[in-house]
Formats: structure tokens, C-alpha cells, sequence
């Protein structure tokens, strides 16, 4: 399997994992109910759109180091952006959602299965952006470990 594959099935993985805020699963344990998770950056639509909080899983970057024939371990960024209104609650609304993205993550360090471990390690409001629509606008940086083998030369 190539690293990229794994890649994208990490990053699939975890807005499954998300999609249980967004579906409200257990409705006791989350603070928001995101409207919409997905893949990919942030795009205009998403600025656009009337149903907030919106959830977006980017891949950052990855890398990875050979630990035997045919096996790497490899290194996984992930973003979690996070829009919310901007209304006067946005700093509120915009910690909650962002409380409940770290709560899930770290109630799955495994992804489910798909990596030794992830946790999160930064959390970025976009505040530059927020003034310019007027929106809450935050990233929630992952740091991930997991291990594939290969095949190939």
C-alpha cells in the first residue's frame, strides 16, 4: 500500500470519527451539533453557507522513516478547520466546537484502528480572517503516528 493511500484513509478515518458530533450520536456528551464535516480546506461555499458550525479535515503535510524492509512509520498532520457564526457568542461557540473536535479525538487515540496514536497539539483561531467576514474561524493542528508496509522497491 502507498503512504498516500494510508494517508487519505487517516484523514477519511477521522471525519467518520467527527461526523458523530455532526450527527449528534450521544447528544449528553457534545456542546455543538456541526452542520457539515467534509474533506478539504476551507472554500468560499463554506464561507458562504447558512448552516453553521462547519467542520473541514485538511491534510497538512507527512512524512515518513523507514523502521525495517518494506516498513515505514509514518508522521501526520491534520487540520480540523472550524467555522461558526460570528455573532457575539462566536469566541464561545467557536471553543465549544472546538472543545467537542479534541473531545473526540481523544476519546479515539487509534482512530479507530488507523494509527498508533493521534493527539491533538495546536489549536489556531484565524483572527486575521475572522475580522475580515466576520465569521469564528479556527484550525485544529493533529499530530499522528501510524506504520505501513509496502512492496514496492
Amino acid at each position: 500500500m502507498m503512504a498516500i493511500s494510508r494517508v487519505n484513509e487517516i484523514a477519511d478515518e477521522l471525519v467518520v470519527i467527527l461526523k458523530n458530533i455532526a450527527h449528534n450520536l450521544s447528544p449528553n456528551e457534545w456542546q455543538t451539533s456541526p452542520k457539515s464535516v467534509r474533506r478539504g480546506a476551507l472554500v468560499v461555499g463554506d464561507l458562504l453557507a447558512y448552516e453553521r458550525p462547519r467542520l473541514a479535515v485538511q491534510v497538512l503535510s507527512w512524512r515518513a522513516t523507514p523502521i525495517g524492509p518494506e516498513r515505514h512509520e509514518g508522521n501526520l498532520r491534520l487540520g480540523v478547520h472550524v467555522l461558526v457564526d460570528g455573532d457575539d457568542a462566536a469566541e464561545v461557540n467557536l471553543n465549544d466546537c472546538v472543545s467537542d473536535v479534541v473531545k473526540a479525538v481523544v476519546q479515539n487515540e487509534t482512530l479507530n484502528g488507523s494509527v498508533t496514536d493521534v493527539q491533538p497539539t495546536e489549536y489556531v483561531p484565524q483572527s486575521e480572517a475572522m475580522e475580515r467576514v466576520g465569521l469564528g474561524i479556527a484550525t485544529v493542528i493533529l499530530d499522528a503516528i501510524f506504520v505501513w508496509e509496502h512492496t514496492a522497491p
